[in-house]
């Protein structure tokens, strides 16, 4: 279940959930609408908020970006180096 959904079906505002989680409205209304992924550490803070309804990887950036992305960074640093 995605964050968005999670927070209809429990009939809980998005600015009560930031408020308990200890972030903005603001920006936990970008990760629900799915304008921002979370990091790590925040998706892990809202799994365990949510009893694991909304999962790590309904709010992570998708692994094939990931991996894109630190191919890219690999072979930068590689120019850097050489």
């Amino acid at each position: 279940m995605n964050l968005r959904d999670y927070l209809h079906v429990n009939r809980i505002k998005i600015s009560k959930f930031a408020e308990d989680i200890n972030y903005s409205r603001s920006y936990i209304t970008m990760i629900a609408n799915g304008h921002l992924y979370a990091g790590k550490k925040l998706a892990q803070i809202i799994q365990k908020h949510t009893k694991c309804q909304v999962l790590i990887e309904e709010i992570i950036k998708p692994k094939h970006v990931r991996k894109k992305i630190k191919i890219f960074l690999t072979n930068l640093e590689r120019k850097l180096i050489c």
